[in-house]
């Protein structure tokens, strides 16, 4: 019952909240008084809603996850290869790690106008993404790797464990907090830096092209509504990404 009554009090003070910030939204569009600069509440839920039934908002939705996850995953795959490479051989540590720091330390605006000149406009978003999310997926890995308990390590090497079972029962419960960390911190970075290089390159469709389409012809309403369509998903990408890891986790027993 205590539970329960816990689960309705925080719907409601989510309510409240929401509530709140709409007002707050309401009352800076009629102090504007200008719909070209900042639309209503209700004309954006209004022209949301309206986009829902159209075909294209779809076809951007999905071509624009396609591409940004497509980068994000195999930046997961080959940051992990990485990490486990450098902590295995200390010289690629020395070699790729200036490399690796001068993407984490680069714009991301200069990632995408460099992968204008190299790539296809619809291959944009996936550089950008993957170059995003690489070296922090690396990081964090390698981290984890010279963070791993020497005492189970030992152990395991005494027992003489085979590979399959320290990869299962020691690295891979060792390594995970550290790789969900860096995988969640970076899923939603990869998610607007590649919506950023969809506006910049044209990419078609895509949900950047649609904002950079609404900002040329003074669709407030519509720039708003896309970007609550991106909000909307980056908030679902990463609660999915949570769950299914938790899952698998479960199932794997890892956790």
């Amino acid at each position: 019952m205590r539970t329960e009554l816990r689960k309705f009090n925080k719907v409601w003070r989510g309510v409240i909240i929401a509530l709140f910030w709409l007002g707050i939204w309401q009352v800076i569009y009629l102090g504007v008084n200008k719909d070209v600069i900042l639309p209503s509440p209700f004309a954006t839920f209004e022209a949301f809603f309206l986009l829902l039934k159209e075909k294209v908002f779809w076809q951007s939705a999905g071509a624009s996850l396609l591409r940004i996850m497509s980068g994000f995953s195999a930046a997961l795959f080959f940051g992990s290869l990485l990490a486990v490479a450098t902590h295995k051989i200390p010289f690629l540590k020395e070699l790729f790690s200036p490399m690796l720091n001068l993407i984490k330390a680069t714009p991301v605006a200069s990632f995408i106008l460099l992968a204008l000149i190299w790539l296809p406009d619809n291959n944009v978003p996936v550089l950008t993404a993957f170059l995003l999310v690489l070296p922090i997926i690396w990081a964090n890995l390698t981290k984890g790797l010279e963070n791993i308990n020497s005492d189970l390590l030992a152990m395991a090497a005494l027992y003489q464990m085979p590979l399959l079972g320290k990869t299962r029962y020691i690295f891979i419960p060792s390594l995970m907090p550290y790789f969900m960390a860096g995988a969640v911190t970076s899923i939603g970075l990869a998610w607007k830096a590649g919506i950023a290089a969809e506006v910049l390159c044209r990419a078609t469709p895509s949900i950047g092209g649609r904002l950079r389409d609404a900002k040329t012809y003074l669709e407030t309403d519509n720039l708003f509504a896309w970007t609550m369509l991106i909000i909307i998903l980056s908030i679902l990408l990463e609660w999915l990404f949570v769950y299914a890891m938790r899952r698998l986790g479960k199932i794997m027993s890892w956790r």
